[in-house]
């Protein structure tokens, strides 16, 4: 991928996840996600600070005015796409078990302990795999010239 496919794809990508997780952790009605109130609190505790702080790095990278002068490298399109397109599919299994498992009162629905831990598990992969990729591609310089994400 070149590098502002990189920045584009993920930038977008951390955007919607956030706005999509965070909406549906605080709005979605206790039929379709089956968790107690400090659960959702408790969930969101979880995820969000870390997406934000993603969301942050995007947009100052692009509130720079002098963003496209980073030379760097590109790299294959799957080390970008692979981690958040799997992290996406599982979220959206947890979130399709809880919701039909509430709708239907099952007995299989996900506990609330195993849904933090889905999330917290989402986190790490993201963590492990995207920081890296993103703190490179989405980083800005100083006036002085030195490194200032």
């Amino acid at each position: 991928m070149r590098t502002d496919d990189v920045r584009n794809w993920l930038g977008l990508y951390v955007f919607v996840l956030t706005v999509a997780i965070g909406g549906y952790l605080l709005v979605a009605p206790q039929i379709i996600l089956p968790l107690e109130s400090n659960d959702r609190v408790a969930s969101v505790e979880i995820v969000v600070p870390f997406l934000l702080g993603q969301v942050a790095l995007v947009f100052k990278f692009y509130s720079d005015s002098r963003h496209r002068k980073t030379g760097l490298v590109d790299i294959p399109a799957w080390v970008v796409k692979a981690p958040p397109v799997a992290v996406t599919i599982l979220l959206l299994v947890e979130f399709a078990l809880m919701g039909v498992g509430g709708v239907y009162q099952a007995t299989w629905t996900p506990a609330p302990d195993a849904f933090r831990g889905v999330l917290t598990f989402s986190v790490a992969v993201l963590n492990g795999s995207m920081v890296y990729v993103l703190g490179r591609y989405f980083e800005t310089r100083d006036k002085a010239g030195g490194n200032a994400s």
